[in-house]
C-alpha cells in the first residue's frame, strides 16, 4: 500500500488546519484553473517553479490566514491572498502570475485550509485532479534557484550568509511593513 505525504500543521492562533500537498502528471490544469477563478474549489494551487521550502509556504498561508482574520486582505478571497502572499512585491497581478497556475501546468503544490481532520477540502481538490498526489516530499525537484534568487532579489552575499529559505520569508514577511 501507498503512503501519500501530506504535511498539515495549526494554523497560528487558530483551530484550523493548513496542509500542503504536491500534485504530479497534472493533465486538467486548465479545468482546474477555471475552477479556482469560479471559486469552486477551496484551495490555492501553486506553481511550483519559485517554491523553495515548504515553510515559505507556511509563511505565506500563515499571512494570509491572519490577514482573513483582521479583515485587511489585498485580495478576494483567502485562497487567492496566499498567492498574493508568496510575493515580496505589493503587485497582485504579478503574485499570480509567477505562482498561480497556468493551463498545461504539471505539477501543482495544493495548499487548504481545514477545519477538521479529514481534509474535507483537500479531497475535493484532490478528487478534481487528474494527476497523481506525490508519495513523498519531492518539492525541491520543481524549483529553480536562479530564477528564486533573482524574483526574490537574493544576492550571492546574502546566500552565503543566510539560508534561502530566511532569506525568501524574510521578504514575504516583510512586504506589507516596508
Amino acid at each position: 500500500m501507498e503512503t501519500i505525504e501530506l504535511h498539515s500543521w495549526r494554523v497560528l492562533n487558530s483551530q484550523s488546519y493548513l496542509v500542503i500537498g504536491l500534485f504530479k502528471n497534472v493533465k486538467n490544469s486548465k479545468k482546474i484553473r477555471t475552477m479556482l477563478m469560479a471559486s469552486n474549489l477551496k484551495a490555492s494551487l501553486v506553481n511550483p517553479h519559485l517554491i523553495y521550502d515548504e515553510f515559505q509556504v507556511v509563511v505565506a498561508a500563515n499571512k494570509a490566514y491572519q490577514a482573513s482574520r483582521e479583515g485587511v486582505m489585498k485580495t478576494k478571497t483567502l485562497y487567492s491572498e496566499v498567492i498574493y502572499s508568496l510575493s515580496p512585491n505589493s503587485q497582485i497581478s504579478d503574485a499570480f502570475v509567477k505562482f498561480g497556475i497556468q493551463d498545461g501546468l504539471t505539477t501543482l503544490v495544493g495548499v487548504t485550509f481545514e477545519d477538521s481532520e479529514d481534509f474535507p477540502n483537500f479531497s475535493a481538490v484532490k478528487k478534481e485532479i487528474d494527476g497523481e498526489l506525490s508519495t513523498d516530499n519531492q518539492l525541491g525537484q520543481f524549483h529553480n534557484i536562479p530564477a528564486i534568487m533573482k524574483y526574490y532579489d537574493i544576492g550571492p552575499e546574502e546566500f552565503e550568509i543566510s539560508s534561502l529559505t530566511d532569506s525568501i520569508v524574510t521578504r514575504i514577511s516583510k512586504k506589507d511593513v516596508v
